[in-house]
């Protein structure tokens, strides 16, 4: 089970980037909102091509213009925001040495990883929620013709809660499998980089159409959330992968070696090639350790 106090240090610890990112959303929700009644009017009846986030359709219908305008890229805000809160969780600690004080207290390390990431995806619902909040801020005000209730732009942002937990599971496992926070967000972000370009493209070039399935982001249901509704098996999907990322990372943190610049994914390597490394990390292992549990 987390460690509750875990849990409030790391809400704590997340509190202003919470605050920031979920203000920063619910404020383009919020001034979409207000601008939906002059797009509508000038784009009546005026129906857009694909332009490699899928079918557009008329924007006059608030349903496809909050699709398009909103969830095209909060997908990726949400990416960015999980994979640096993804690598701050036990990568910073690592790095600034607070984690061998952490430790040192009556705490297991599967007890602090567990608490960390619930700690994170505690934070990820609150930026969802204050996203949603944004809609609610300035939509009660303006005519929607009747085509989406104000409850359902609320919760719509939700649907982006697997996709992040997906992306925060993973760069967790990525910093406990590289030595330092830094290489661990830029693995993740050339990923993510090149899964979305994946996924513009398999939605311009009918030929290589197949590739959008290989991408988290067609199983996100942001393409979809306000004009077709959530595909439920997607977001199981995507739920099952960030707990499989999640139980590798807790297994990898347990093995890992706190502070002395070394992952288990190194050392792996290193008794691989029947090094002088792999030795010195051999006997690395059989060492006690004072923060090892």
């Amino acid at each position: 089970m987390p460690d509750r106090t875990i849990v409030r240090k790391t809400l704590r610890d997340l509190r202003w980037q919470v605050v920031g990112w979920g203000l920063g959303l619910a404020g383009l929700a919020a001034m979409l909102v207000l601008l939906y009644p002059a797009i509508a009017e000038q784009f009546e009846g005026v129906e857009l091509e694909n332009i490699g986030f899928g079918e557009i359709g008329d924007l006059s219908n608030p349903r496809v213009f909050f699709q398009v305008e909103f969830f095209t890229w909060a997908p990726v805000l949400l990416t960015v925001f999980a994979i640096i809160v993804g690598g701050a969780l036990l990568a910073r600690e690592e790095g600034v040495g607070t984690l061998e004080l952490l430790l040192s207290q009556p705490l297991t390390r599967r007890a602090l990883v567990l608490g960390k990431a619930a700690g994170g995806a505690l934070a990820v619902v609150g930026v969802l929620l204050l996203a949603g909040a944004g809609f609610l801020l300035t939509a009660p005000w303006v005519d929607l013709k009747g085509e989406v209730a104000v409850g359902e732009l609320f919760v719509a942002p939700l649907s982006l809660l697997t996709l992040s937990w997906f992306v925060l599971a993973a760069t967790m496992l990525t910093a406990t499998l590289t030595p330092t926070r830094g290489r661990a967000a830029a693995l993740m972000t050339a990923g993510a980089f090149v899964a979305y370009a994946c996924y513009i493209a398999a939605g311009l070039v009918p030929s290589i159409e197949w590739m959008q399935y290989l991408t988290p982001y067609y199983y996100s249901d942001a393409q979809r959330v306000l004009t077709e509704g959530t595909v439920w098996w997607h977001q199981g999907l995507l739920l099952a992968a960030a707990a499989v990322c999640a139980a590798l990372a807790l297994v990898a943190f347990e093995r890992r070696e706190i502070g002395v610049g070394r992952s288990p994914l190194a050392d792996l390597l290193g008794r691989g090639g029947g090094g002088q490394g792999g030795v010195e990390a051999s006997e690395a292992t059989r060492e006690p350790s004072s923060v090892a549990r």
